[in-house]
């Protein structure tokens, strides 16, 4: 069983919706799209931003619950939907979440 975090000791590096995190992740992706003359040779490419992924992992804190999939969460870098959750314990350990999310459009 792994231990809860009372809140007593804080062991990261911030807080995300009252989550004490451990790490955090976020890559800002896009699309590249080569453009190609008549006989197929590269002439330029045209890149398109998409949006914003965000992976934490959190400690579970004195709650102990998960947020739901479909939540907003701040991840600092502006709102993201929360699209997955994983839930880590070991023994002798705090009880950790892996939140995953998609940027909000703007």
């Amino acid at each position: 069983m792994a231990i809860t975090n009372t809140g007593g000791q804080d062991f990261g590096t911030s807080t995300i919706g009252g989550f004490i995190t451990e790490s955090v992740s976020i890559t800002n992706g896009s699309e590249t799209v080569e453009l190609k003359d008549g006989q197929g040779l590269p002439v330029g490419l045209v890149i398109i931003p998409g949006l914003s992924t965000a992976t934490a992992t959190v400690q579970a804190g004195t709650g102990g619950s998960a947020p739901a999939v479909g939540g907003d969460l701040d991840f600092g870098a502006g709102a993201f939907v929360i699209t997955e959750i994983s839930e880590n314990e070991s023994q002798g350990d705090y009880k950790r979440f892996t939140i995953n999310g998609i940027a909000k459009p703007a």
